[in-house]
């Protein structure tokens, strides 16, 4: 069996997952964009792409893409991307992020 691989988030990633950290329709697209590079990067554990995130699927997701769930107009209005929620192994791993020091160019 393989063992739990620690998920690294740039501070940017982590960010876009605390605003969804109890739920949320997503109507900017730069927020829905963020997540769904999130979320195409991740790939099972063993197998590596890229050097920023790897997460098992789909015990380790860090984050939920679902049905918009409090939108209910009638397509007139604006209408969210999508709906997100994220997953506690996200929110730890998002608070993880938050909490290294950046480093300054």
């Amino acid at each position: 069996m393989n063992a739990p691989v620690a998920v690294v988030l740039t501070p940017a990633e982590a960010e876009a997952i605390m605003q969804i950290a109890n739920g949320a329709d997503v109507y900017s697209y730069g927020l829905a964009h963020r997540l769904r590079g999130i979320q195409r990067r991740g790939v099972p554990v063993g197998q590596m792409q890229g050097p920023q995130m790897m997460w098992r699927k789909p015990k380790g997701r860090l984050f939920d893409i679902v049905d918009p769930r409090e939108y209910h107009g009638d397509g007139t209005d604006q209408v969210p991307y999508c709906g997100a929620i994220a997953t506690p192994a996200g929110i730890t791993a998002a608070r993880a992020a938050l909490a290294r020091p950046r480093s300054t160019p």
